[in-house]
Order: C-alpha cells, then structure tokens, then sequence
C-alpha cells in the first residue's frame, strides 16, 4: 500500500487483534477506539501539516456490522 513511502513517513495504531471478533453483536468499539485516537492526535495538533498528507481511517465496526447483518436488514 505505501510502496515508495520513506522510514519515518507513515503511523500507524492498531487495537488489540482480540478486539476482532466478527461473531461479537456490537463491534462499534472498534470505531470508537479509532475515532477517538484520531481527534486526540487532531487535538493535539500531532498530524503533519504539509500539502501531501493522507490519512486513512478503517472502520471495521462498521464493515463487520454490514457483512454481518446484510444490505436490506433493519
């Protein structure tokens, strides 16, 4: 995914791999857990602020919910 991308160049966090559990009824922790930590490093003002910057959020609560539940499900 970052093929070219010098050391230093790209962060990254992650939740515990035990957090993902696709047979769990409400995995929106995991998108708490992500959103959170993005408004703390905005708050902070820890993000780089240069004309080049990508910031990529995956929100697997929300991917999970849909696999599981399907498209036309209430």
């Amino acid at each position: 995914m970052f093929k070219g991308v010098g050391r230093g160049k790209v962060y990254f966090e992650s939740y515990p791999h035990s957090w993902q559990d696709f047979l769990q009824s409400d995995s929106s922790r995991l998108d708490t857990w992500v959103l959170d930590r993005f408004k703390n490093l905005a708050s902070k003002k820890q993000l780089p602020t240069h004309d080049k910057l990508l910031i990529f959020l995956h929100l697997l609560g929300v991917d999970n919910t849909g696999h599981a539940h399907k498209p036309n499900s209430k």
